[in-house]
């Protein structure tokens, strides 16, 4: 299966406890999907550049991201 809503490159991507899928771009975005339909759940906007790193906390409540503009959330 292929991910094809990022307008760049993918810089990493990770599985949450529940199975869904996180995905940090280059176009500034963090996407969550459902990793069974392919369908996006959620979009998480803020970075001013490139999103380089993921992180979750084993709850899957939480996500972090950090980014190349220096920012993390």
């Amino acid at each position: 299966a292929s991910i094809e809503a990022h307008r760049d490159a993918i810089e990493e991507v990770l599985f949450t406890s529940d199975g869904n899928l996180l995905s940090a771009s280059r176009d500034r975005s963090v996407r969550l999907w459902d990793s069974y339909t392919n369908q996006l759940l959620a979009e998480y906007p803020g970075h001013g550049d490139w999103v380089l790193a993921l992180g979750a906390t084993p709850d899957g409540q939480t996500i972090v991201t950090a980014g190349y503009d220096h920012i993390q959330f």
